[in-house]
């Protein structure tokens, strides 16, 4: 089965494109590793800060790659599509979001053609 929007699947572009799925495993881990819920960080999304996007970056990447660290995560983080830290960061949290949301949706309820932007964006 490929990567898809109904397995809560986001294509993100880094060193390579590569997915973010967040699984139950994967909310644990965030948990675990920064003491802070899901939803205590989702709050307010506006207001997520580095520390906070790169664990969630992290793992929402782990299922694809579980030796991955959260140092080496925020390496990756400078190969993000945009010309400056600020555009990496919005183009990061845009598909840390909506993975998160694919996360806790129906599949039935996410639109087909919210799926291919994010792959032709990725592919860019």
């Amino acid at each position: 089965m490929s990567a898809n929007k109904y397995r809560g699947e986001v294509p993100i572009r880094l060193d390579r494109v590569r997915t973010l799925k967040f699984t139950f495993n994967a909310f644990a881990e965030f948990e675990e590793l920064t003491g802070s819920s899901i939803q205590t960080v989702f709050q307010d999304p506006e207001k997520i800060g580095f520390g906070s996007l790169r664990n969630l970056l992290w793992a929402g990447l782990t299922h694809e790659e579980p030796t991955l660290t959260v140092k080496k995560v925020g390496e990756l983080i400078e190969h993000a599509e945009g010309n400056n830290l600020t555009q990496k960061i919005e183009s990061i949290t845009s598909c840390v979001v909506k993975a998160v949301q694919y996360a806790f949706t129906d599949p039935a309820d996410i639109p087909d053609d919210e799926a291919g932007d994010a792959k032709k964006k990725a592919k860019k």
